[in-house]
């Protein structure tokens, strides 16, 4: 209802990823981004966009430029994770996903159901996680 709610753009967005439309997804990201103030949250959902998309050099770059802005306010391991799950660089994104355990990230909480996190699901290191959060059944 609010073409300027940013929130609104970043989750329209989620909806176009899961639907492999990508750059409907981008474009809302971007939008996202901007009337966000540029939040790191928001920057995250970019690159992790852009990783999906196969536009992996932008998606490097999102990551460059959220380890700059950690250098002068927070940015949560877990958004960081998302990025790397995109690029299926799952190494480097278990090890955010563990920064973000130690830092009681509330995101962690979505595991289960976060769709997005699908392409890790079969690793061993992901069980072990949801165990330690509490999560297994």
């Amino acid at each position: 209802m609010d073409p300027n709610l940013g929130s609104a753009h970043l989750w329209l967005a989620h909806v176009y990823q899961q639907k492999s439309l990508f750059q409907e997804a981008i474009a809302e990201l971007a939008t996202g981004v901007r009337l966000s103030g540029n939040s790191t949250f928001a920057l995250a959902k970019l690159g992790h966009g852009y990783a999906m998309a196969g536009r992996c050099d932008e998606a490097h770059t999102a990551l460059k430029q959220l380890n700059a802005l950690s250098s002068r306010r927070y940015v949560s391991a877990y958004d960081i994770a998302m990025v790397h799950v995109g690029l299926q660089e799952n190494d480097e994104a278990f090890s955010w996903l563990q920064r973000a355990f130690e830092q009681g990230s509330l995101w962690l909480g979505y595991l289960n159901v976060e769709p997005q996190l699908d392409p890790l699901r079969s690793d061993p290191r992901f069980s072990d996680l949801l165990s330690r959060l509490g999560l297994l059944s």
